[in-house]
């Protein structure tokens, strides 16, 4: 169309009919059309290990809203387990989403009713996958009926944003809260941090993840995921010192330095990965890993508590001033959300906050009531 329109109204000049003819056929042999989003977002395979794992615990109830025992809590999300929802990505060719995913996991209940030797140690699971999925542009060729994709890759969506954040919340408050925050800007810009979270000044529990953490340590010159910097002071302390936080950038700074240097960088062949496949390929495993070594944790934290009824029935004494660490990081998310805004532009107001207050960072069923008055 901007091809007419430019040449109608700007040349007093008359095609020949050979040109009339190589017009007519590029405007009419073949056209632009874009099919529905393919393909999974960035951390769907994230999303998809972390529920399997956690299953695989059989710490968890598949059934609606707590009923397995028959009776429903009132305090659990009114949320189904699953929860969609979908808006139109601007900026996109036509068909391109932004797709949400909420998914949470409830403890089952206990089939003994004179203790809670049986009860799961977890409180709580779920996750948030927003993905960006763009509707693939291809060009139909009218003469022989074929069809050339323009987008690279139908498999993988990548553009956008692409956002996973999947929270496990223990029984045991001065337990770590295990935590990944994985966030892609459009641009490329990829902002990921991988913690088990401390709830309390002295946390004896790092050591659990030394050995993991000495795989992200450089090598010789370089690291697949180096340190992202500072982070805001009133995070600092739910940060362990055993953390994965990095920044990459898609074409970054230190690829650059070593084309210029002439340098190859670190030896292996992860060097030359983009920061999209070390994702794909090398974060993944650490994740998996990572999350194994949480639910080591609590399997031996509930072993523990078993051999020791009056420990079972009442939270240690020099506990229970560390236990307000969980309190104010419940709190501090669910009110310094930086998605806030961006949902709400999204799916709207009303769904956002139901969405933080009933599944994210549940209040009611995390906290005791007292802690809200």
């Amino acid at each position: 169309l901007l091809l007419w329109s430019s040449s109608s109204s700007s040349s007093s000049r008359q095609f020949t009919e050979e040109e009339k003819e190589q017009v007519t056929r590029q405007t009419t042999t073949t056209t632009t059309t874009t099919s529905p989003p393919k393909g999974d977002g960035l951390y769907k395979r994230f999303a998809d290990a972390a529920w399997n794992q956690l299953r695989a615990t059989e710490w968890f109830c598949e059934t609606e809203n707590g009923k397995e025992s028959g009776k429903e809590d009132a305090r659990l999300p009114q949320f189904p387990h699953s929860q969609q929802q979908q808006a139109v990505a601007k900026g996109f060719p036509p068909g391109s989403t932004v797709d949400i995913s909420l998914q949470v996991l409830r403890p089952r209940n206990s089939n003994s009713k004179n203790n809670n030797h049986n009860d799961p140690p977890v409180a709580y699971a779920r996750y948030a996958l927003l993905e960006t999925k763009v509707a693939t542009t291809k060009n139909f060729n009218e003469e022989d009926d074929s069809e050339t994709p323009i987008s690279p890759d139908d498999r993988l969506q990548t553009q956008g944003i692409q956002v996973l954040n999947v929270v496990v919340f223990p029984v045991r408050r001065h337990l770590p809260v295990w935590s990944a925050d994985f966030v892609t800007l459009p641009g490329g810009k990829h902002l990921l941090l991988l913690d088990a979270q401390p709830m309390r000044a002295e946390c004896p529990y790092h050591e659990q993840w030394a050995d993991w953490h000495e795989q992200l340590q450089p090598r010789e010159s370089s690291s697949l995921f180096p340190w992202g910097g500072d982070l805001p002071p009133p995070v600092q302390r739910f940060v362990s010192p055993n953390a994965l936080w990095t920044r990459l950038v898609d074409g970054g700074s230190e690829k650059k330095k070593n084309d210029e240097t002439g340098s190859d960088g670190d030896d292996s062949d992860n060097s030359l990965l983009s920061p999209t496949q070390l994702i794909q390929t090398q974060l993944l495993p650490l994740f998996e890993e990572h999350l194994d070594l949480y639910l080591e944790l609590l399997t031996t934290a509930m072993n523990d508590s078993q051999s020791d009824d009056e420990q079972q029935q009442q939270q240690p004494p020099e506990l229970e001033s560390d236990a307000c660490w969980f309190e104010d990081y419940l709190l501090y998310r669910l009110n310094n959300d930086p998605a806030r805004p961006m949902l709400k532009s999204l799916y709207g107001e009303e769904w956002t906050e139901r969405a933080l207050h009933q599944v994210l960072f549940p209040t009611d069923l995390l906290l005791p009531s007292s802690s809200l008055s």
